[in-house]
């Protein structure tokens, strides 16, 4: 079984090295809502994870679909290069019912959601789609979620599967469960 890496930085600028498929996944909400934590960091990199995940929750709910549990893949160039060469992609994983509006509010995690998203990754990394999943701290900030809660879940749905998994926090952040 493979260990979270644990580094300072920034997850929407991970190291790259030759013939390596990078995956950022981070936690999206169901409600198409994007402007808040870390998405916003992602946007001013690189617009397209934000645009596809706008089309994407727009096209379901035309449809009475709902997009909770499901995951986004989009092409990412976090350095602003346009190319069709891409190494690196974003999983906008839809494990967040609605938003929650301060810290009063229950939980917007969606556990069995996420459960699920981490699911489909581990399985891109086992078909050989990335070699390697970064993350912020998912599902902890805007979403409430307990971070030991969800490293367990990290451990035992990518981790346990031999995915490597590096989760990133900000200088000065904490690492408290």
């Amino acid at each position: 079984m493979k260990e979270i890496t644990y580094v300072t930085g920034d997850a929407t600028a991970p190291p790259r090295f030759p013939n390596e498929r990078v995956l950022i996944a981070h936690v999206v909400n169901d409600e198409g809502k994007w402007g808040r934590g870390f998405v916003v960091a992602l946007s001013k990199r690189d617009t397209r994870p934000e645009r596809e995940y706008r089309t994407w929750h727009a096209k379901n709910a035309l449809h009475h679909s709902s997009i909770l549990g499901k995951v986004q893949e989009v092409p990412y160039s976090p350095l602003g290069a346009r190319t069709s060469s891409f190494n690196t992609w974003v999983a906008n994983m839809c494990a967040q019912r609605g938003v929650r509006r301060g810290a009063e509010d229950p939980q917007a995690l969606d556990v069995e959601a996420l459960t699920w998203c981490l699911r489909d990754v581990a399985r891109w990394v086992g078909e050989g789609r990335y070699t390697r999943v970064v993350m912020p701290r998912i599902g902890c900030g805007l979403g409430g979620g307990r971070w030991a809660d969800v490293r367990q879940i990290i451990e035992t749905e990518l981790c346990a599967r031999d995915v490597d998994v590096t989760v990133y926090s900000l200088p000065g952040e904490t690492w408290e469960d």
